[in-house]
């Protein structure tokens, strides 16, 4: 047991595009969502066709016992509520908490006040040692994937939308 900590992004992908011709609406398939329902073993008769989508979920982060990122998400993401809940955030956020993680890799005296540690039930220690400073540069590691990958760069209907979930 202990605090486990999930990053996803998630996709919204529609079945279809829709114009006008003549008056007349024009439902045209979007081929990315014929494909992703394919690859998961569906067929275009097995999905809602009023409205057909998919949303992509993928895990892009993930920490363990890294208490002070989870209390950074505690704060400045799930409004102080520490409940599991899985929560959605602006991109900006992950710039936020990259900055700050790249500050306290230049000097570590700067940890405790700009992302202190948090005691929990299975939270892991709360030294400012070794295990907190490589949780900091795993961070700078997974948030730098993200940040610098040009797919991520939208959010909203076309883009990635981002969520963080714990567990204990």
């Amino acid at each position: 047991m202990g605090l486990d900590m999930y990053l996803y992004a998630r996709k919204y992908v529609s079945g279809v595009d829709y114009s006008r011709e003549n008056e007349q609406v024009v439902r045209t398939p979007v081929p990315a969502f014929t494909e992703i329902i394919g690859a998961v073993g569906l067929g275009l008769e097995e999905v809602c066709q009023d409205f057909p989508s998919v949303e992509l979920h993928a895990k892009v982060g993930y920490w363990r016992k890294a208490n002070q990122i989870h209390k950074w998400f505690v704060d400045n993401v799930q409004e102080g509520v520490d409940d599991c809940g899985k929560y959605f955030f602006e991109r900006e956020k992950l710039v936020e908490l990259l900055t700050l993680c790249q500050q306290i890799s230049v000097d570590k005296s700067l940890a405790g006040d700009l992302l202190p540690s948090e005691s929990g039930f299975f939270f892991g220690s709360t030294e400012y040692d070794e295990w907190y400073y490589e949780q900091i540069d795993d961070t700078i590691a997974i948030l730098e994937r993200i940040l610098n990958n040009p797919k991520f760069e939208t959010s909203g209907l076309h883009g990635w939308d981002f969520y963080y979930q714990s567990s204990w």
